[in-house]
């Protein structure tokens, strides 16, 4: 287990508890990821949000669910960036929460393309 001295407050729980709710009360994917795409952006305090679904026979992630990001930046990803991504494809086959920096080296991904 990795430490990151990160405590959830009250309401960082509540958003945790909301996200799990959720997530029991569908069995559509595409519904679930919808449903707590906003709950995730807030807990994370991130300003984009975006999931995809790996199709394996295809070899490239599609369906994507999306907050705060526009049409056109993720089908930049969609047609260029997903093929040049450096870090996404050591990540899927560790199947488990990894820091980014356990997969590639800081100053690798600053240089990354």
């Amino acid at each position: 287990m990795i430490d990151t001295g990160y405590r959830l407050n009250d309401q960082d729980m509540r958003q945790m508890l909301s996200i799990i709710d959720k997530l029991n009360k569908s069995t559509n994917g595409m519904q679930i990821r919808q449903s707590i795409a906003d709950d995730i952006l807030e807990l994370t305090a991130a300003d984009m949000f975006a999931s995809f679904i790996w199709n394996e026979p295809l070899q490239r992630f599609e369906d994507v669910v999306y907050l705060n990001m526009s049409k056109e930046n993720l089908d930049k990803y969609g047609t260029y960036f997903q093929y040049r991504d450096p870090i996404t494809p050591k990540l899927q086959l560790r199947r488990e929460a990894t820091l980014v920096s356990d997969v590639l080296a800081q100053d690798e991904f600053e240089l990354a393309p």
